[in-house]
């Protein structure tokens, strides 16, 4: 009830089953809740570290818009590409947006067509196949007359949402699935963000190659958020499951809210703070011992 006694796993087809004094869980924020949730038993009915019923809910993503930008004049399209960051929009107008960057990647001829002819899928004139080979023309006419443009993203913040959540599914082959809305609020920041990406490269010529709403499914967090309270929250604040003695977990699962940027860096600077936690504990259980 109050401690993980044990991992048990496969491995080569063979269970394996691994002891710890303390036990670190870091399957990402899709796995490590479906984890837990499998891991129910009689002290824990719901799943693992799941007292508070949050396991697996307030999942995140960023939205992200591309933006493809000519820039005036004869630039050249050499050097580094990803190296443009602004961070002007952040917080605007009481409204938590988030970042701009640079991809690295250049708009020439072969993007332009892969561009139209994804839009060309999803028109209503989707039926009339043989126009889609001719739209290799126009695109070969943007691609002479725009030159090679550079494509910058956006990383929108997402909110928490219990109703946003991961759960096992075993009929699927990840062993997993999400249910996830993306709600008004969203959808209105996103286009606060384009309106004010239109103004910033109002001088250059440019292309939103986006029109709904565009998760990025690669930034998932929120599953296991820490926090003080363990009715609203899964971790304490030093990411040690309320109510288990033993038990971290320290992705990005752990995030109350998704920020507006990639969370890389977030993610392993809190497994670093963490990592001195557990080893002040396993020095304090050694001495106590």
């Amino acid at each position: 009830a109050g401690s993980v006694r044990e991992v048990v796993g496969r491995r080569d087809g063979e269970d394996v089953s691994i002891r710890a004094r303390i036990v670190v869980l870091s399957a990402g924020a899709y796995f490590s809740p479906v984890l837990l949730l499998n891991s129910a038993n009689a002290y824990w009915p719901e799943g693992l570290a799941n007292r508070s019923g949050q396991v697996g809910r307030n999942l995140m993503f960023h939205a992200s818009d591309h933006i493809a930008v000519w820039p005036r004049g004869d630039r050249p399209a050499k050097g580094p590409r990803k190296t443009l960051a602004f961070r002007d929009f952040y917080l605007h107008e009481g409204k938590k947006l988030g970042a701009v960057q640079s991809t690295g990647r250049t708009v020439g001829y072969g993007y332009i067509v892969y561009f139209m002819k994804s839009q060309f899928d999803r028109s209503r004139w989707r039926w009339f196949k043989p126009l889609r080979p001719l739209l290799r023309i126009p695109a070969y006419l943007a691609s002479y007359l725009f030159g090679r443009a550079t494509v910058f993203a956006t990383i929108v913040e997402d909110s928490a949402y219990p109703e946003n959540r991961v759960v096992p599914d075993p009929d699927e082959p990840s062993g997993m699935r999400f249910e996830y809305v993306v709600r008004a609020e969203l959808r209105e920041r996103v286009l606060a963000m384009r309106r004010l990406l239109k103004k910033v490269f109002a001088r250059h010529r440019s292309l939103m190659l986006n029109h709904d709403v565009d998760l990025n499914y690669g930034h998932p967090c929120g599953t296991c958020r820490f926090g003080t309270d363990p009715a609203t929250s899964v971790l304490d604040e030093n990411n040690k499951a309320h109510d288990l003695a033993n038990l971290y977990v320290v992705d990005a699962s752990f995030m109350p809210t998704s920020g507006g940027a990639n969370p890389g860096l977030t993610i392993a600077a809190n497994a670093l703070r963490v990592a001195d936690r557990i080893s002040t504990a396993l020095q304090q259980r050694g001495a106590a011992a």
